[in-house]
Order: structure tokens, then sequence, then C-alpha cells
């Protein structure tokens, strides 16, 4: 998970809902091969993810869109919007999506304990699944023909060894998705890293009611300050909790704290290109969106699958290549989640 989190980003996927929306796209008639032979065939394609309203998951669902329509395939992007959805909202958006018996099923198993249980169901019905964003770990085992996205942990001793390389010896990970794997993963790669260095870190775990509200996070974090004294570095695990680390930093007189995140935004990037952010771990979602439909549709057709994880991530995202990033978003927005 964004987001995620990893949901991530998956922190996105805590705050959202229980009412599901659909948005689809199918291709017209085309004269390339791939659209030729989809004419007919009817293929349908569920992505289950976050909601389309957080930049992240926009990406996957343009992704996703983008490759229904370069293949002629009909692709369905199926989100909640109730703030309080947590595992078993997740877990019913996926079977409801089975319920429909589309020709192929993406998702990711954000939830762990609640999810695995209706993925396995999916596979056992014979309905081809792919996760995306979340199950590295997992897919194997649920009976998934492949995985897209990042491992979470390599995520966090990235953002560690970043951390390190701009002289932190003392940090601070803000996990703000409790119960989400995508949380626990980057902050313990994170730990893991700083730890091993020899340096000091702590992992500060925020209550999920307060993942959407950038005040109350702010207030979190300036306790987590103050309760910490010396800390150099804050890792964050999306885009509106780095913003509440740097208003946080801020009215603590601390401007010296290096500040990284997971995911992007417009301001994350513009935030890094002025130095108030040290750096983004990108995990690159519209490849996520695309690169899972196209897989299906290879299986639909041919019988075709990656063999093992296809990784999309984690990238790092620094001073010294966000104005390529900036430029992207600015020739197609959305493209690198940042709207």
């Amino acid at each position: 998970m964004g987001r995620a989190a990893a949901l991530v980003s998956i922190t996105a996927l805590a705050a959202a809902a229980c009412t599901s929306s659909h948005s689809s796209g199918a291709s017209s008639a085309s004269s390339s091969p791939s659209a030729v032979k989809a004419q007919g065939s009817s293929y349908t394609i569920d992505w289950v993810g976050g909601p389309s309203s957080d930049p992240f998951w926009a990406a996957i669902e343009k992704g996703a869109q983008q490759a229904g329509s370069d293949l002629g395939v009909r692709v369905s992007y199926i989100t909640t919007s109730n703030p309080s959805a947590g595992p078993e909202d997740y877990a019913q958006l996926v079977s409801t999506a089975v319920s429909q018996k589309p020709s192929g099923l993406v998702t990711g198993d954000f939830f762990p304990s609640a999810m695995g249980s209706v993925i396995k169901q999916a596979v056992a019905s014979g309905i081809p699944t792919v996760l995306a964003n979340q199950g590295f770990n997992t897919w194997q085992a649920l009976g998934a023909l492949a995985y897209f996205g990042q491992d979470e942990t390599l995520a966090g001793n990235l953002a560690a060894q970043q951390m390190i390389t701009q002289g932190v010896k003392n940090a601070l990970c803000i996990n703000d998705i409790p119960g989400a794997l995508a949380g626990e993963e980057r902050c313990g790669g994170f730990d893991a890293t700083m730890t091993q260095a020899g340096y000091k870190v702590k992992t500060i775990t925020t209550p999920l009611s307060d993942d959407t509200n950038v005040s109350v996070l702010t207030q979190d974090i300036a306790a987590a300050l103050h309760s910490n004294p010396g800390v150099q570095g804050i890792f964050t695990l999306g885009v509106l909790v780095a913003q509440a680390a740097m208003s946080a930093v801020s009215s603590a007189g601390q401007s010296q704290v290096k500040i990284g995140t997971c995911d992007l935004s417009t301001a994350v990037l513009n935030d890094i290109k002025s130095n108030k952010l040290a750096f983004a771990v990108d995990q690159q979602p519209y490849l996520q969106g695309y690169d899972s439909v196209l897989a299906l549709v290879q299986y639909l057709r041919y019988g075709l699958h990656p063999v093992g994880e296809v990784r999309t991530g984690p990238l790092l995202i620094t001073s010294a290549n966000v104005q390529k990033v900036l430029i992207v978003n600015q020739q197609d927005p959305g493209v690198r989640g940042a709207a």
C-alpha cells in the first residue's frame, strides 16, 4: 500500500471509503494488431485500489486505463470513498469484484489478515489474478500470477542509506498507517539499516484516525520531536505526513532536521527542488497500473506472464534528478503520481 503507506501512497487506503466507485475505459477500433486481436474478446479487468482523489492512486488508475486503451480491453477501477474504511472494507471490494466474474483481477494485499482469503477465493474461482502495490511477500502463496510494485523493506533501507549519506545519526520513522503491512515494512527497513550502521532510530506510530489530518499529524510529530531530543532526520511514509513533518520542524525551530518521504506530489517535488525536503522514495505507481493490466492481457491471450516479482521501485528522487520528474509532470500530468 501507497498513498503506498505503500497504501502507501498507501496512506490513502487507510483513509479511503466503503462505497465503491467505478471508472472504466475501453479502446475504440484500431488498426494495431493488439487492438484487432482484442475485438470480440470482451476482456474486462477489474482493478481494486485506493481513491483516485489521491495523486498516488490517480497515477495507478491512469496507467491501468491507458493500458486498457492501448490493448483494446475494458478496465474497471474499483475504489472507495469513506474515510472510515478499513481492512474488511477492502476485502469486501475484492469480493464484489469477484462476484462480477471479470476476465482478470488486479489488487494489492493491503491488509493480509483480511484480504488474503478473498484473494485466494478469486484465484480458486478461476479468475487470473495479479497483485500490485502490496503483496511482495505474499503473491505466490495466494496463487497470483505475478507481483508489480516494490519491496517495502528495501524502500526503508534506501531511505535510511540516504539519511546516513546526509549525516543523520538520530532519526524517527513516522508510521501513520498502523495495521497496514507497508508501514511496518518501510519503518522496519529504515530501522534495520540505521541500527546496523550504529545509529539511533525510533519508530513513532500515530493513530490511524489522524492519517489525513495534517494539523493533527503536525501535533503528533511535534510531540515526538519534543520527546526525542537530538533528532536529525525524519522519514515519513506519504506526502501528507511529509507536509506535517515540515510544519512540525518549522514550528519547533529545528530547520536543520532532514526530512525524507515516500511517494510524490507536485508539492513534494517542488519542496525537494527547494531543499525543504531531502528526498522522496518513488515506487512509480503508473507502471504498477499499466504493467499489471498488460500482464493479465498477455496471459489471457497467450498464456504468458512474468516469472517472479516485477519491481517498479524504490527509486530515489533528490535535488539532482527532481527537475526531470517535474518536466514529465508538466508534459503528462499525473504519470509520475504528482498532481
